[in-house]
């Protein structure tokens, strides 16, 4: 994998480096630590022993990462502890082999010569598209495939990188993701040959291709919003800081907090919004207790969204309800991605037995509509927790008219860990990516008002009990990447195709454009 002079085993090193890949994850994101972190699973595909050190970066990368996994398969599953961590370190190993992927497919169309053989002419430079188009399409599968787990993909290492959300209007988190594993490439090469103006030149892209979307961007107003859009919404965003519990006097004491809080947040009339779980174990439906406290809240003059299980004949959905201060019937959306092992259990139908891994696991089901919520000539656009990390179907509210995205979640659940702030950042970026707004309320923290160009405005940290208080303007403009979610993922696929063939791959006999001229052979070679 490296030269003689550097005698860093290469297992040791793609350890090394999937545990800096894993800190770029961490509470507070290391944007700069991103452009450099990949190379060890780049070199990789050069090395001896390709699949195990892909695979050991990967493990490296996912258990740090996601260690709260554990803890919250012990407390809530509830299941025991040794086995709680075996489940949690065997989720880590499998998607780990997404790494043993990328190098297999990687060294398969390079010939294991991705940063040992010098990148001239086309024969040869397309190599350097090869590697980040893997990486997309194996990101974008990990939301279709039995996992469901788009969870910290490349590009949420660059949220805080300046200029960096700037792009996500236009080839979104995947496109960018493209990117950072692009100038990890030219790192490699760099690495390995010492071809400076490679690096200069990769890494000159990645810093001027967000410098041209911002000034590319239409003309907003101070938030990053149209101009000429309707009046301000007044919001209240409540965090009560419950933490989980089955104890009647602290679940009744939670319960009361959100109510005060809410009387305190409805100073005038304005659209209350409590995160997921917040007036749990009360339901909608059969609750006269949360009738009469949303009642009060709503003769004050504000309207709220609350989160609630509701039945519909044989089905029982996760839904949040949009109570209006008027009195009209309230609006309902009910969630589309549900949770496995949370909100379902996968594969129970076919193996019983499974069922019992995780006692505590609701029997949901998904919602079949978009559901947009309008509210003061608004359209509101909802995600109840884990859907947010998912891009499509963001983008399909917004193509059915959304102006102001919506978040509200549980986080409880994980603690004080880097998960809630992993989990913002999937939400930044599906306000980024489509030009709108994002409120989230969350029961624990992160709750946070995002402008529609992904920047906080205003948040509430872990464990912090409060209100955000703010005015919200929706946009109604549809950004290019809201059109067409997955042209990133075509053209990736397309960049592939064009380089399997076999010209190419081989360097072949038949020299393209821009290749050197090869010499004749002497008569006495």
């Amino acid at each position: 994998m490296l030269h003689n002079r550097h005698r860093i085993p290469d297992p040791a090193l793609s350890v090394i480096g999937g545990l800096a890949w894993s800190a770029c994850f961490n509470a507070q994101s290391l944007p700069a630590l991103a452009w450099i972190a990949m190379v060890p699973l780049i070199l990789a595909i050069d090395s001896d022993r390709p699949w195990l050190n892909g695979w050991l970066f990967g493990l490296a990368a996912w258990l740090p990462a996601t260690h709260w996994v554990a803890t919250t398969l012990e407390t809530f599953g509830p299941l025991h502890p040794v086995l709680a961590k075996a489940l949690w370190i065997a989720l880590c190993a499998f998607f780990a082999l997404e790494c043993v992927i990328f190098v297999a497919l990687g060294r398969r169309l390079t010939g294991g010569q991705i940063t040992t053989q010098a990148l001239t002419g086309w024969s040869k430079a397309h190599r350097l598209w090869i590697l980040p188009s893997i990486w997309l399409l194996l990101e974008a599968q990990r939301g279709f495939m039995v996992h469901g787990f788009p969870w910290n993909l490349a590009a949420h290492a660059w949220i805080d990188m300046p200029g960096a959300l700037a792009l996500a209007p236009w080839i979104g988190a995947w496109g960018l993701s493209f990117l950072v594993v692009g100038v990890n490439v030219t790192a490699a090469v760099t690495w390995q040959q010492r071809s400076w103006s490679l690096l200069l030149a990769g890494w000159s892209v990645a810093l001027v291709l967000p410098a041209l979307a911002q000034l590319s961007a239409p003309a907003y107003g101070p938030e990053g919003t149209p101009k000429d859009t309707p009046e301000p919404i007044p919001i209240r965003v409540i965090q009560p800081n419950s933490a989980i519990s089955f104890e009647s006097d602290e679940v009744m004491a939670n319960y009361e907090r959100l109510i005060q809080l809410t009387r305190e947040a409805c100073d005038a009339p304005a659209l209350v919004i409590w995160p997921e779980s917040a007036a749990w174990p009360f339901v909608w439906d059969d609750a006269p207790r949360l009738r009469r406290d949303v009642e009060m809240i709503r003769r004050m003059g504000c309207s709220v969204i609350l989160s609630s299980p509701r039945r519909r004949q044989d089905s029982v959905f996760n839904t949040t309800l949009l109570v209006f201060a008027d009195g009209r019937a309230p609006a309902e959306y009910a969630k589309r991605r549900l949770v496995p092992w949370g909100e379902y259990v996968p594969l129970a139908d076919w193996f019983p037995f499974i069922s019992h891994l995780a006692r505590n696991a609701g029997q949901f089901t998904p919602g079949t509509e978009v559901g947009l919520m309008s509210f003061r000539d608004q359209d509101l656009a909802m995600a109840i927790c884990y859907e947010v990390i998912f891009a499509g179907p963001t983008a399909e509210q917004c193509r059915a008219g959304a102006d102001i995205l919506l978040t509200v979640t549980n986080d409880a659940w994980y603690g004080d860990t880097a998960a809630p702030w992993q989990h913002l950042r999937a939400a930044r970026f599906r306000a980024a990516e489509h030009r709108k707004p994002m409120l989230r309320a969350a029961l624990t923290g992160v709750s946070a008002i995002i402008d529609s160009r992904g920047k906080v405005v205003e948040q509430l940290g872990v464990g912090k009990t409060g209100i955000l208080r703010g005015e919200v303007v929706g946009s109604s403009t549809l950004t290019p990447y809201a059109r067409a979610p997955w042209w990133p993922v075509w053209i990736a696929a397309g960049l592939l195709a064009f380089a399997m063939i076999p010209g190419l791959r081989s360097g072949g006999p038949k020299r393209l454009p821009g290749d050197p001229a090869s010499p004749e052979p002497s008569p006495t070679d």
